[in-house]
């Protein structure tokens, strides 16, 4: 289960950033997960709105970020806080005796230590701080490496909320993502 953002104008900045790091853009949805992996059947909509519920009116922060290693890589994302995750948190594969509580949004991901450093330092450099609440609980499954959202009808309406940008000015902080790519890109091929 994913929390994802309803503010298209905030939605779009963050794809943006994402593209403009990367160097291309990406396929996966910009998304904060805070439920599963669920090896049956996903909560019935009675429970799915109970959730809801809990994020509604409470919004998310995106604030700092930090980076962590995969099998594949390594990931730099962005701090998501909101006073309902700890409510809605569930995810059976991290358990947080082990891996801790810790809600982010992926930025970036790379096979290359330096070029995640870069990214993790050039977005803490940026004191990006973001709020919204702008968000809602999506529920998607994962059939051949794509994921395919799965809407139940309770949890549309009374998602169009004003966001606050806090202080971020998106074009000059994209512009500046794109320079740093632009460097990425050289140490890729070096």
């Amino acid at each position: 289960m994913f929390v994802e953002f309803t503010d298209e104008t905030l939605r779009r900045f963050l794809s943006d950033l994402r593209e403009a790091l990367l160097g291309r853009g990406s396929t996966k949805p910009l998304h904060i997960t805070v439920r599963g992996p669920y090896r049956g059947n996903p909560p019935r909509a009675k429970e799915f709105e109970r959730l809801q519920e809990a994020l509604l009116g409470l919004g998310v922060r995106l604030t700092g970020s930090g980076r962590f290693d995969t099998s594949k890589g390594h990931v730099v994302f962005m701090r998501a806080e909101s006073s309902a995750f700890r409510e809605i948190w569930w995810k059976p594969d991290f358990p947080q005796r082990e891996f801790g509580f810790n809600p982010h949004l992926t930025i970036y991901e790379t096979s290359k230590l330096k070029n995640a450093q870069l990214v993790e330092a050039f977005l803490k450099n940026q004191r990006i701080n973001i709020h919204t609440s702008g968000v809602r609980l999506s529920l998607y499954t994962a059939r051949q490496l794509e994921l395919i959202s799965v809407e139940p009808p309770q949890a549309l309406g009374r998602l169009s909320t004003p966001t606050d940008y806090g202080a971020v000015d998106p074009l000059s902080l994209i512009d500046k993502a794109k320079a740093l790519s632009a460097q990425l890109e050289v140490e890729r091929t070096a």
